[in-house]
């Protein structure tokens, strides 16, 4: 119940000493926490579930609905539902894990361990992120792991990715037919449900920083096309292969760190290991249409 607290919002002078006493949360000014709350959870990665399990990465989908008939199974009720902005809510999750634990309920459980030790990876690896919401996201990652909840079940196989589209019409290669190639494939990599991985906002301001460009604030897939399309423009494309390579490659890392150090969640990080296969192979393939086409 506290992790939850600490999800769904900022933490007051009570809340951070409780945290600190509790959980071993590194110190910190709640007026700092205020500001890094926004930063993290409202403005950069997104705390609920469908955001990385929906094909599209939308949230408030009918997977998300499905959690207020597990509610009303239940019996749950909680005064965060009023604020949250979809009942898959990290922090509306815990509330019901600690509701049901005496008496688990299985399809919520399996449907958690899908996506929020991702979640808690994201949270990690946000540039800029506050010291204490790392720590948190380390905290509930581990915190659920521990509880072994649902360590048998396999979930779906990875969808293979979409093919890179052909140039319109089926004649010269475009500009207009790049461009709309670009954002194909971007729109794939920032699906966290395909790619196997979430880039936010900030992680792709940070790339596009790598590449010595700027972006405007955007909404996050426009801003993801723009930087696929402002790289290509610019002859960086394939710096920008190379950085998402990179990151491909810290996801890796994440995902074998935790099956590793908690083994029943070893079927889960083999479905995202293979969302990543896919990212990999999109990206290769986009790099070899290129050198085809500089022959």
């Amino acid at each position: 119940m506290l992790l939850a607290e600490l999800w769904l919002r900022e933490p007051d002078a009570a809340l951070l000493a409780r945290a600190q006493r509790t959980l071993g949360l590194p110190s910190a000014a709640p007026a700092d926490l205020a500001i890094a709350y926004v930063d993290v959870l409202l403005n950069s990665v997104y705390p609920y579930g469908t955001s990385f399990t929906d094909a599209w990465g939308e949230i408030n989908t009918p997977e998300a609905e499905q959690m207020y008939v597990w509610f009303a199974e239940r019996g749950f009720d909680s005064p965060a539902l009023r604020d949250v902005g979809a009942p898959d809510h990290i922090g509306v999750c815990l509330q019901f894990l600690a509701h049901t634990l005496g008496a688990p309920c299985v399809s919520f459980n399996t449907r958690l361990l899908r996506w929020a030790p991702v979640l808690c990876v994201a949270v990690t690896r946000e540039p800029g992120a506050h010291p204490f919401y790392k720590a948190l996201a380390e905290r509930t990652c581990d915190g659920l792991l521990c509880l072994n909840l649902s360590p048998d079940h396999r979930w779906p196989d990875a969808p293979r990715p979409d093919p890179i589209p052909p140039p319109i019409g089926g004649g010269a290669d475009t500009d207009e037919d790049r461009e709309v190639r670009l954002k194909d494939i971007a729109r794939f990599v920032l699906i966290a449900e395909r790619s196997g991985m979430f880039l936010s906002r900030a992680r792709l301001g940070y790339l596009a920083n790598r590449l010595d460009m700027r972006l405007p604030f955007l909404p996050r897939f426009d801003l993801g096309e723009l930087l696929f399309v402002s790289a290509g423009a610019s002859g960086r494309l394939e710096d920008l292969l190379a950085l998402l390579e990179e990151e491909i490659a810290g996801w890796r890392a994440a995902y074998a760190g935790l099956a590793q150090a908690w083994p029943a969640w070893a079927t889960y990080a083999e479905s995202w290991q293979a969302r990543l296969d896919n990212s990999a192979a999109l990206l290769g393939a986009m790099r070899r249409m290129r050198l085809s086409e500089a022959m």
